[in-house]
């Protein structure tokens, strides 16, 4: 699995303790295998970034769903467990493409990403995220 990412919007004034959440904006790419999951403009990066922290954090067999503050539309982005298979399906509003995936190796594509995402702040902002 393969989580991508393109900033788009990138907030000026990082004073407020929100402004990073909120304002961070871009196309955000999911790929299992080379497959096109998901890839949609105007998604909140840093927001999605903490909901898939807090959830593998959580390290649990709950199912993963993200909704933004900026669609009404849900799910914006799910794993949604399947115990049988020890498995994730993918779904979202917007899926592109069928996906099926195993917690760790949603766990290796989240650390990869947090790792670029990561960098890219610092670089922009100096901030750490």
């Amino acid at each position: 699995m393969k989580i991508d990412y393109t900033i788009n919007n990138f907030p000026k004034d990082l004073s407020k303790s929100y402004a990073l959440d909120s304002y961070t904006e871009g196309v955000l790419t999911l790929r299992i295998n080379g497959v096109t999951l998901f890839s949609e403009d105007g998604i909140l990066i840093v927001e999605f970034y903490e909901a898939l922290q807090d959830w593998i954090n959580k390290n649990n067999s709950s199912d993963f769903v993200y909704e933004s503050m900026d669609f009404e539309e849900s799910p914006i982005i799910a794993f949604i467990n399947s115990p049988e298979s020890n498995t994730y399906d993918f779904q979202s509003i917007w899926k592109l493409s069928d996906g099926t995936v195993s917690f760790s190796e949603i766990k290796e594509a989240f650390s990869a990403f947090r790792n670029e995402l990561a960098d890219e702040i610092y670089k922009r902002s100096g901030c750490k995220l």
